[in-house]
């Protein structure tokens, strides 16, 4: 009986150490807001809800940019990506707040939590975000609240 019980525990503590290989830990990356607030540009083609476009380029950039006068403001497309998400609400909007993590190696977590206002008016958001350059073969999982302030 002691050796079964002994075999049971040495069993337990391997399960346990083989179950944890090659998890990571979440880590949050940090980021840079990215806005056309101040510019005469204005999103467009933003007809997507619920998954996070990636943006390596320029090029790319310009599909989602109009600019009456001017352009948008540059990014260093080098060492950044930009990750753009949108989405609407029924009620006003008070603050939006964002968090990005990484869970594995090409595994990424877009958090983006919407706090609600108590007007009633319909409103839609944008959020782009300036990370640290991210691998074509990252995938990005979006997560969106909404909460009452």
């Amino acid at each position: 009986m002691r050796k079964i019980l002994k075999l049971t525990a040495i069993l337990l503590i391997l399960a346990g150490n083989f179950s944890s290989c090659g998890e990571e830990e979440p880590k949050e990356i940090s980021f840079t807001e990215y806005s056309l607030v101040g510019t005469s540009c204005q999103w467009t083609n933003l007809d997507y809800e619920g998954k996070v476009i990636v943006i390596n380029s320029n090029e790319e950039l310009a599909q989602y940019i109009t600019c009456t006068e001017g352009s948008f403001p540059e990014i260093d497309f080098f060492g950044n990506t930009l990750l753009l998400a949108r989405g609407g609400t029924v009620n006003g909007i008070g603050k939006i707040t964002i968090s990005f993590f990484q869970n594995s190696t090409y595994n990424y977590k877009l958090n983006i939590t919407v706090h609600l206002g108590i007007t009633m008016v319909p409103e839609g958001w944008r959020v782009g975000i300036l990370v640290p350059k991210l691998s074509n073969r990252a995938k990005i999982s979006l997560d969106v609240k909404q909460t009452y302030e």
